[in-house]
């Protein structure tokens, strides 16, 4: 059993933290960028039903998310292709074996390439209407 420096109670919160923040990017950040209720607040929410979900609130953490996880899974996609390559792969990312990063990388890699493509066309869909010809 590998215990964490600060204590059990410290390990378990940042797991959940951890954890809250992966189910809030991978599902609910998502599913708001293609459904209607991630531009109009749903009716069965007090004070707020119908009122339209402001541009950048989920606009900033798509994009932040998608750009920073399609950036670093590419780096690590990059450097695990390398190194398997070249023949330098020595457990350089620990104890998990070389197959895992070819199966896990990329999937993360999708995700977020998904990530930066539904911001976009979430963008496409909200961006205000031009001030010359009225089009968006």
């Amino acid at each position: 059993m590998i215990r964490h420096p600060a204590g059990g109670r410290r390990l378990a919160i940042e797991g959940l933290a951890f954890e809250a923040i992966f189910l809030l990017a991978g599902v609910v950040l998502p599913l708001a960028l293609v459904h209607s209720w991630g531009r109009i607040v749903p009716r069965w929410v007090p004070l707020l039903a119908g009122r339209r979900v402001p541009h950048w609130l989920l606009l900033g953490p798509a994009s932040v998310i998608g750009v920073l996880m399609t950036g670093y899974f590419g780096f690590t996609m990059v450097k695990v292709a390398t190194d398997t390559f070249t023949g330098a792969w020595h457990r350089s990312f620990g104890f998990l074996p070389l197959g895992f990063f070819w199966v896990a990388v990329p999937g993360y890699l999708l995700w977020g390439l998904g990530l930066d493509v539904a911001a976009f066309a979430y963008y496409q869909l909200t961006r205000p209407p031009c001030r010359v010809c009225g089009r968006r």
